[in-house]
């Protein structure tokens, strides 16, 4: 008795958006941005900055930018986790995240005058530049 094994292919829309090949350096780069400096570290820092030991009185609008701080940092994790395997959408994903975060830092450099955030504005700019290299665009393009 023989036996086949068949290949179970994915259907429609599902199939045509997955990326194939390889991901590119300037993509596992762009990944190592997201998950540390952009999501882990983001995510300690705010809680820290807010909860333990706060470098002034924590006022109502100061909630709002941590909680916009969490938020970003977790939808990086997130993201980072799954961009070289993943779809366009997690590609737009990382876009917003990274543009969300570099105007966080604008916030942080304006309103609160931390010019450590200048630091993560360069990071933002790095990480957008490799998420929007031709290599990168090329991976969430084919078919």
């Amino acid at each position: 008795m023989t036996t086949s094994h068949s290949t179970v292919q994915p259907v429609g829309a599902v199939a045509a958006r997955r990326p194939s090949g390889r991901a590119p350096i300037a993509l596992r780069a762009a990944q190592l941005l997201l998950l540390v400096p952009l999501g882990a570290l983001l995510v300690a820092a705010s809680i820290y900055f807010t909860f333990v030991d706060p470098p002034r009185a924590v006022q109502a609008v100061d909630w709002l930018v941590a909680a916009w701080a969490v938020a970003i940092g977790a939808g990086n994790l997130y993201v980072g986790l799954r961009l070289a395997g993943g779809t366009p959408v997690l590609h737009r994903a990382a876009l917003v995240l990274v543009v969300n975060h570099l105007l966080f830092g604008i916030v942080k450099v304006a309103g609160y005058g931390e010019q450590e955030s200048l630091t993560f504005i360069v990071i933002d700019l790095l990480a957008l530049a490799l998420l929007l290299s031709p290599p990168v665009r090329r991976f969430f393009t084919r078919t």
